[in-house]
C-alpha cells in the first residue's frame, strides 16, 4: 500500500498549523525521504496531492507554500481538527457561508418548486415547531435543508452542501455541538417562515431562513467560546 497519503497528511497538517508560511520552500524530496523514511515515489505523490489541495505550488527547484485562501474547500475539515474544540472564528465563518447558501436555496426553491414540495416543506417546519428536544429538531431540520437544496435545481449549491456536510457538520456533531436554540427565539421565526412558504414569498422566506440560521450560528459559537474559556 502506498504511503503517499501519510506524507500528504503530515505536510498538510504542518502547513495548516503554521510550521510553513506562505512563500516558504518545503524541504526537498531528498530531505523528506531522510526525515520521513519513505521512498521518493511516495514523497512525490504526496506533494502532488498537496498541490491539488491548493496548499503548495510545485516549481523548478522545489515546492513553495501558497496562502490558505488559495486552497480548496477540502482543507476545512483538517483546519477544524487542529483544535479541540474547533476554533470559534473558523466555525463562525463556515456557518456564515452555509447560511447564505441555504437562504439562496430557499429563495430559488420558492420561485421554482411545485405544490408538493411546498407541502413537504411545511410539514417539516411543523416538525421543527413541535420539536421538544435536540434530536427531534434535527430529525426535521436536516430533511428541510436537504429538500430545499435538492429542489432549487442548482448543482453548485448541491455540491457545496455535500462538501460542507462532509467537512463540517459531521465534525460539529462529533464534538457534541448541537442546536440548543431557545424556543422563544425559534417559534416566531418558524411561524413566519411557514407563512412565507404558504404564500411562496421567496424574498421573505430567504430572509427568514437566514435569520433562523443566524440564531443557530450564534448559539454554536457561544458554546465553543464557553468551552474554550479558562475554568
Amino acid at each position: 500500500m502506498t504511503k503517499s497519503p501519510a506524507v500528504t497528511r503530515r505536510l498538510r497538517d504542518e502547513i495548516l498549523a503554521g510550521r510553513y508560511r506562505p512563500g516558504d520552500r518545503l524541504p526537498s524530496e531528498r530531505e523528506l525521504v531522510q526525515r520521513l523514511g519513505i521512498h521518493r515515489g511516495a514523497i512525490r505523490e504526496g506533494l502532488r496531492a498537496l498541490a491539488q489541495l491548493g496548499l503548495i505550488e510545485i516549481r523548478p527547484g522545489g515546492a513553495r507554500v501558497l496562502p490558505l485562501h488559495e486552497a480548496s474547500l477540502d482543507i476545512i475539515g483538517p483546519l477544524l481538527d487542529l483544535h479541540d474544540p474547533p476554533d470559534p472564528q473558523l466555525v463562525d465563518q463556515v456557518l456564515e457561508v452555509h447560511h447564505t447558501l441555504f437562504a439562496t436555496a430557499v429563495r430559488l426553491t420558492l420561485e421554482r418548486c411545485d405544490d408538493e414540495t411546498i407541502r413537504q416543506a411545511r410539514a417539516l417546519l411543523a416538525g421543527i415547531a413541535e420539536a421538544r428536544d435536540e434530536a427531534a429538531y434535527f430529525e426535521a431540520e436536516e430533511p428541510l435543508v436537504g429538500l430545499m437544496v435538492e429542489a432549487c435545481g442548482n448543482l453548485a449549491l448541491r455540491l457545496a452542501r455535500r462538501a460542507l456536510t462532509a467537512q463540517f457538520w459531521l465534525r460539529l456533531q462529533d464534538a457534541g455541538l448541537g442546536l440548543k436554540t431557545p424556543r422563544k427565539l425559534l417559534a416566531p421565526l418558524v411561524r413566519e417562515l411557514d407563512k412565507a412558504f404558504e404564500n411562496r414569498n421567496a424574498e421573505v422566506g430567504s430572509r427568514l431562513v437566514y435569520s433562523l440560521m443566524r440564531v443557530h450560528r450564534e448559539q454554536i459559537v457561544k458554546q465553543l467560546e464557553r468551552a474554550q474559556a479558562p475554568a
